[in-house]
């Protein structure tokens, strides 16, 4: 979506069967009615903290819906957004004071995953590898890149942190490469 959106209009993506995933750009403060109806593909919306409103059945009907990250402060939302599908929310940390214990029908998690910098951290018999901790269940997504001016960033792992609140990641292809850099994004 590009930058210079200020407003998701009403059903602007309603039953839009190919959609996936979407990230809503800073520009955009409100989304508006059926904005994303029935789009049933959908598994991973990131809205950010700019949104300030979300209306009447903007994200309704998700049976596929599992995440919904926000970045910012909990919106204004109508009471059914959210309710039909199997969504946690997610919102940061610096936000934790401001979200409920579930908004629009939903459960919510606080999505903090840290790298642990302790004994497990660097060069093993597997390569590369670190802990990640955070709340427990909450999706996070491992990438590495080789030059970082280049922008390009491959995708390593896709997990959750189990019950303990935490996961090892090792990287056994960094002994091949001179240099490697990582970072923990959302889905």
């Amino acid at each position: 979506m590009p930058d210079n959106v200020t407003s998701i209009g009403d059903d602007a993506f309603f039953s839009c069967t190919s959609l996936t995933s979407v990230a809503i750009p800073r520009s955009v403060t409100a989304i508006g009615i059926g904005a994303f109806g029935s789009c049933t593909s959908l598994t991973s919306v990131a809205i950010s903290d700019s949104v300030t409103s979300i209306v009447n059945r903007a994200f309704y009907n998700f049976p596929s819906l599992t995440s919904v990250l926000f970045t910012g402060s909990a919106p204004n939302i109508d009471f059914f957004d959210f309710h039909s599908s199997p969504a946690t929310i997610y919102y940061l940390p610096a936000f934790a004071s401001n979200w409920p214990g579930t908004y629009g029908e939903r459960p919510t998690l606080c999505w903090n995953p840290q790298v642990r910098r302790d004994a497990g951290f660097g060069f093993d018999s597997n390569g590369f590898g670190f802990d990640i901790a955070g709340t427990t269940n909450i999706p996070v997504v491992v990438e590495a890149c080789t030059n970082l001016t280049s922008g390009v960033w491959t995708r390593l792992t896709n997990a959750t942190l189990g019950t303990a609140g935490s996961i090892r990641f090792n990287d056994p292809a960094s002994t091949n490469l001179p240099t490697r850099y990582y970072r923990i994004v959302w889905p």
